[in-house]
């Protein structure tokens, strides 16, 4: 998709920008917000953009824009995008900023108290150690509903996640345990990252496969985001165990849109490889990528035997086995976008 931005002339970033995109989040936008502290915090810049919201977000969001210098309403005429396409444009806008540092949000979550302090203070610690590695660093969130009542003190194990410190590439090339509003990362990471391809699923999958292919994920075990759930999510929290509940879930349903995403996954790999060739092609994980980004390619029961013999693999034994049976069943290569 073409993307085009009529915006103002770009100002003077700060070190660290947070973006956000908006849609229909009249009701928590500013709640939201305020957790950053941008209010009160000038070396941070927010940016927002809303993706055609029919509510009041969009005069709320230039209300603000107004009375505080570090809030730019990023506007344009490209209509709905949605959740992915909105993010891939601000992160586009945020890196031609100049910024160092790049802070993902949600427009109905709400961050806990030294989240920013907590991420960046790690962000400055690693880049000292390792300068120009991309990195993206995320961390656990606590569940909660509309009210903020704490539904699970862990996101990670309400969805039986978890963090793979050791050849996270073998899980995230199938299967992504990265929250995006949870994420910072550096510009060496969207020196890569970016342009997105059209073929990335989602804007944190695709964030975090890059990191995992060219630098480095680092994760903090405790939760820095009240991660709200209510009727409009677009992605939301779902306990891994309501799956198995007829009566709440379409199995049908829920494992064909598995299928379609894994047939996606597959696309993305070979986006990722690509993405490698360009950056740096002796990169040890390239072989991994492209072989991953050919199963389609193979036999029904040939793809089962080259993702053992990679080591691909999903968390849990269930998604495991969902993920076995939907590669088993997935379309050819050509057939996938018909």
């Amino acid at each position: 998709m073409s993307i085009s931005l009529f915006c103002s002339d770009v100002k003077e970033f700060p070190e660290v920008v947070i973006i956000l995109a908006s849609f229909n989040g009249e009701k928590f936008l500013l709640d939201q917000i305020r957790s950053t502290e941008v209010f009160s915090d000038n070396n941070c810049q927010l940016l927002i953009r809303d993706d055609g919201s029919f509510d009041a977000s969009s005069e709320l969001i230039k209300m603000l824009s107004v009375q505080y210098q570090n809030i730019e309403f990023v506007e344009d005429r490209n209509g709905n995008l949605g959740a992915a396409e909105s993010f891939f444009l601000l992160l586009g806008r945020a890196y031609e900023s100049g910024a160092t540092f790049i802070m993902l949000a949600d427009q109905d979550d709400e961050w806990l108290p030294g989240k920013k302090n907590i991420q960046l203070d790690l962000m400055r610690t690693f880049e000292r150690n390792h300068p120009n590695c991309p990195l993206l660093i995320h961390s656990d969130l606590e569940v909660v509903d509309n009210s903020l009542k704490l539904i699970s003190p862990s996101l990670m194990e309400y969805n039986q996640i978890e963090h793979e410190y050791f050849d996270p590439l073998k899980v995230l090339l199938a299967q992504n345990f990265v929250t995006g509003c949870t994420v910072v990362v550096n510009k060496a990471l969207l020196d890569v990252a970016l342009p997105v391809p059209k073929e990335a699923v989602m804007h944190d999958w695709w964030l975090a496969l890059c990191a995992a292919s060219f630098g480095k994920i680092e994760y903090i075990d405790k939760p820095l985001v009240k991660y709200r759930q209510h009727a409009s999510n677009e992605v939301g929290a779902r306990n891994f165990r309501s799956f198995l509940n007829p009566f709440k879930v379409s199995w049908l349903a829920s494992w064909l849109k598995g299928r379609s995403n894994l047939e996606k996954s597959v696309h993305q790999a070979h986006a990722l490889a690509d993405r490698i060739k360009r950056h740096d092609p002796g990169n040890r994980n390239l072989e991994l990528i492209e072989a991953y980004s050919k199963l389609l390619d193979e036999t029904p029961i040939g793809r089962l035997m080259k993702l053992k013999a990679l080591g691909i693999h999903a968390q849990s034994n269930l998604r495991h086995l969902l993920l076995v049976s939907r590669l088993f069943f997935c379309r050819k290569s050509t057939d996938v976008y018909d």
